[in-house]
């Protein structure tokens, strides 16, 4: 028989907030629980589901938001065991089905408020008291006395066992932020939701259009940017990046087949590019060692494409394409993609980098994509970059990171 303690935190999480995360946390601590399965229901015979209700979305957001990094000592899954079956979701079936795979005897079972005071009208009730300690939290103050007086039935009629956590609970629930969803539209409300939601879960749901979110991406982006980057000439550069990206994605419009998700991840990596770039060495070695880069103290000046491509996809959801631009735009890569180019020459060539030969090199460049060359003109101006950029190490006695060689010959021996 397994020794270990076993969660299980069930619900519907349309959308999982964090509410749900702190009573995740809580029930943790309080029960030493060793591994917690987080499961999201495909349609439970409790509550009625929205219309357009999609379970798939529900299950990714609950991945996002009870991540790993806020427990410690419990090992977090979080299961389609329910939502795979598509069918009703019944708790006693779910906690057999852990009881087997775990070979235990009991399961903890963390319930909200509500769900606590009607345990006995669940299916098969006897059942479940005997498999199961239930454990739940009070929403608000007058509800616990209630709470205890169905604890001490329980435990008359069923020999339960039964805890209730001594925390104040974040008073939040599904319905109240899909509403504040359905309404919201600038930076303010924005924040609000920040307030309520992991980022990573706020950026899937506004990435992906849920719950009738209206927000305009770029402008939300403009705004958290400043958040990380304080200096004036780095932001200035930064939205050059974004106007130059923009400048040199319209030339490729007849080429890409879904512009507008094109341009919306080009925009995307030409403003987080840089998010980690104003951060100190010490919290750059510590990224490194989060997200498990090497760390090499000779190459600072590309460091922060690499932990920049992990933070930005930890607060800001982005996809596989846009780390990999945010990740190679300062040495580049073998193979590049177009919008992985477009990145790495708007960082070089962007309005604000007044060296002479950059200039120089902005308005040939300029002048080919207007002349019909596309990709080549691209090409070319990448390769004249990398040059320019190892000459300049090279005179200076500094590391080259062996990327940057890389993708140099590769243009060289792959020119279109």
């Amino acid at each position: 028989m397994n020794n270990r303690t076993i969660g299980l935190l069930g619900g519907t999480f349309n959308p999982p907030h964090k509410g749900h995360l702190r009573a995740a946390i809580e029930f943790c601590k309080s029960e030493n629980i060793d591994v917690l399965y987080i499961m999201p229901s495909y349609i439970t015979p409790l509550k009625q589901m929205e219309k357009g209700d999609s379970p798939l979305c529900r299950f990714e957001m609950t991945q996002k938001c009870f991540d790993q990094k806020y427990f410690s000592g419990t090992t977090v899954c979080v299961s389609d065991f329910e939502i795979s079956k598509k069918d009703l979701s019944y708790t006693i079936e779910t906690v057999n089905h852990l009881l087997q795979k775990e070979n235990t005897d009991k399961i903890y079972v963390f319930v909200g408020s509500d769900m606590f005071l009607s345990l006995e009208s669940w299916k098969n009730a006897k059942e479940l008291f005997e498999k199961c300690v239930f454990v739940t939290c009070p929403r608000e103050d007058d509800v616990l006395e209630e709470q205890i007086s169905k604890k001490n039935v329980y435990k008359d009629r069923y020999n339960a066992v039964c805890h209730i956590l001594d925390i104040k609970p974040l008073i939040v629930s599904s319905t109240q932020v899909r509403k504040l969803l359905d309404k919201a539209c600038d930076y303010k409300e924005f924040c609000m939701l920040k307030n309520i939601l992991t980022e990573s879960v706020l950026w899937y749901i506004i990435k992906s259009g849920l719950f009738g979110v209206s927000f305009n991406e770029t402008d939300i982006l403009k705004q958290e940017i400043k958040l990380y980057i304080k200096g004036k000439q780095r932001l200035e550069h930064i939205y050059g990046v974004y106007n130059r990206a923009v400048f040199l994605t319209s030339f490729f419009k007849q080429e890409i087949s879904d512009f507008s998700s094109f341009l919306k991840d080009v925009i995307c990596a030409a403003l987080l590019h840089d998010v980690t770039k104003e951060m100190s060495p010490d919290i750059q070695k510590s990224l490194c060692k989060q997200y498990r880069i090497d760390y090499n103290d000779e190459c600072q000046a590309v460091l922060h494409s690499q932990t920049g491509a992990f933070f930005a996809k930890e607060h800001f959801g982005i996809n596989q394409e846009v780390f990999d631009a945010i990740y190679y735009h300062t040495t580049g890569r073998e193979n590049m993609s177009l919008l992985q180019k477009i990145i790495f020459i708007a960082d070089y060539t962007e309005e604000s980098r007044r060296l002479e030969s950059i200039a120089i090199l902005r308005t040939e460049m300029d002048s080919e994509l207007k002349n019909g060359m596309g990709i080549k003109a691209i090409d070319k101006a990448i390769l004249k970059a990398i040059e320019s950029t190892l000459l300049f190490l090279k005179q200076n006695n500094k590391q080259i990171d062996v990327q940057t060689l890389k993708t140099r010959d590769y243009l060289i021996y792959n020119k279109t």
